[in-house]
């Protein structure tokens, strides 16, 4: 009891490379909230966030039954990835915003 089974190993290791590839646009990502935290402009965070929850429900079904385990942390990164790329267009537009005025 409590060992770990050494045939696992494998899926582990894939599961593990696949949300480290989530980590850097998890990092940028706590950047750009925190600049729309700071902005007041909450509900953008919202919207994201709605669109990541969405987003991770759909593509786990979709790479679980296609590569099982490894897809639910396939998914989760891509979702990651495309919530900074959300963040990147906002902060874009909240940047011009606030030095053009409102465009």
């Amino acid at each position: 009891h409590g060992e770990f089974n050494p045939a696992y190993l494998d899926e582990v290791r894939t599961v593990w490379v696949f949300y480290l590839l989530g980590l850097v646009p998890y990092c940028l990502t706590q950047i750009l909230v925190a600049q729309h935290l700071v902005l007041k402009k909450t509900y953008i965070l919202l919207s994201v966030a709605f669109v990541m929850n969405v987003g991770n429900i759909l593509l786990n079904l979709y790479f679980m039954r296609i590569m099982g385990l490894p897809g639910l942390s396939f998914a989760t990164s891509l979702v990651q990835a495309g919530a900074l790329a959300l963040l990147v267009l906002s902060s874009g537009r909240l940047n011009r915003e606030a030095l053009y005025g409102r465009i």
